[in-house]
């Protein structure tokens, strides 16, 4: 007869979401899910959950996707994500490399009444890039222009993926993981992975509730060694090695060697757009910041020690009423990255403005109260005063909010 607690286990909603960016250990971390599967029972198939975009996830439900646009494909899913994870038992691993969001209707695509946890696994950003850019094969420079620029907007192919894939920025990603779900998530990084194996993975899958005994876990480590993986893929190839890639899809697995391989143009810019979490959860400033008088040494982060139980309450709005004195902040970093000027404030915070938002911006060159500013668009644009109001509200609250304008009056 099985033990209480136990059975309040198997009553808990059974994903257990594996979020991370890519290229970041999300499928080290599966075979390890699955080895400890397969050895504590030699008659259970390990899950195979695919990600919830892919084609096999709606074909099983009689649904052409080809047939169908992005959004309504996400409203698809929201609905299919409760009629089909509603269920209880033993914890199944949801792979996803999206960042946390809603469908267009505001229902939950990683819902949490079907949701046990979030394993969020994080990798240093600099080493995302190098492992990417040969994944992907595309250039350091285009992979760093991707982790860098504000979400994104992968396209969907309806035969291949069936949806888009909204991955944000690296932080744009990780920020919507730990501070969105309504459920448990927990922060692991790859290099805790590969530095203290067993009491990282240990910790990890302890957390998503899969219980392991001592030799099932060094069973499971030993297994999937890096070098292993790298010999069956030579053996029997990789299904998920990218199509237009050269490279394996097991390459290095190592942590660092972005040193060897980014110029010192393409290390200022992953900092400056990711600095902020990468000190947080203890990835070194090594570039055009380490010299900041002000800087100091990140205090490392203890993998799985970031645990939230619930949403992180948003900022307060800074007070904006016309009378309002705006001033830009004159150590706000600006940069074009495509059609978005990305702007980065000195703490670290990251906006991406539209062709509008960077000509308002460029309005305020000069500090002038709301009022004014109004007026002056109104001037240039012959709209009305209402209209205005409206539409640029939003926007001055995010700068303000974000540190990029100062309030005054």
């Amino acid at each position: 007869m099985p033990d209480m607690a136990s059975s309040l286990a198997f009553e808990r909603p059974a994903n257990v979401w594996l979020a991370s960016y890519p290229k970041s250990g999300n499928t080290w971390f599966r075979f390890v899910w699955k080895a400890v599967e397969s050895a504590q029972d030699l008659d259970l198939r390990p899950q195979e959950s695919p990600q919830p975009c892919q084609m096999e996830y709606l074909t099983g439900w009689g649904i052409d996707a080809r047939r169908l646009t992005c959004d309504e494909l996400d409203l698809v899913r929201s609905h299919l994500e409760l009629a089909t994870g509603d269920r209880m038992g033993r914890p199944i691993l949801r792979k996803t490399h999206e960042k946390f969001r809603s469908a267009p209707d505001g229902s939950e695509l990683f819902p949490a009444a079907a949701s046990r946890a979030a394993l969020v696994i994080i990798r240093d950003p600099r080493d995302v890039v190098c492992s990417a850019a040969r994944h992907f094969n595309m250039s350091l420079d285009a992979t760093v222009d991707l982790i860098c620029r504000r979400d994104p907007q992968i396209p969907g192919t309806p035969s291949v993926l069936t949806s888009r894939q909204p991955q944000g920025s690296w932080s744009e990603h990780l920020d919507s993981w730990r501070r969105l779900p309504t459920y448990p998530v927990a922060v692991f990084r790859y290099e805790d992975f590969l530095d203290k194996p067993e009491a990282t993975f240990g910790a990890a899958l302890a957390f998503g509730g899969l219980e392991v005994s001592e030799s099932e876990l060094a069973h499971a480590i030993e297994s999937t060694r890096f070098e292993k993986l790298q010999s069956q893929e030579r053996e029997s190839g990789f299904t998920e090695r990218s199509p237009g890639s050269n490279v394996p899809f097991f390459r290095k697995g190592q942590a660092g060697g972005w040193r060897d391989e980014l110029s010192a143009a393409q290390v200022t810019r992953i900092e400056r757009n990711c600095g902020a979490l990468m000190e947080e959860f203890g990835y070194r400033i090594e570039g055009r910041l380490a010299a900041a008088p002000t800087a100091r040494a990140p205090m490392p982060a203890a993998s799985g020690a970031q645990l939230f139980n619930g949403p992180v309450p948003p900022k307060q709005d800074v007070p904006l009423h016309l009378s309002t004195w705006l001033t830009k902040d004159a150590d706000v970093i600006t940069s074009w990255v495509g059609d978005d000027l990305v702007l980065v404030t000195p703490e670290y915070e990251l906006m991406g403005l539209d062709k509008m938002g960077a000509l308002i911006w460029d309005f305020l060159d000069e500090s002038m109260s709301f009022q004014g500013l109004v007026e002056s668009l109104c001037a240039s644009f012959g709209i009305d005063a209402a209209t205005c109001i409206d539409d640029t509200t939003p926007m001055l609250q995010l700068l303000l909010n974000g540190g990029a304008l100062k309030a005054t009056g």
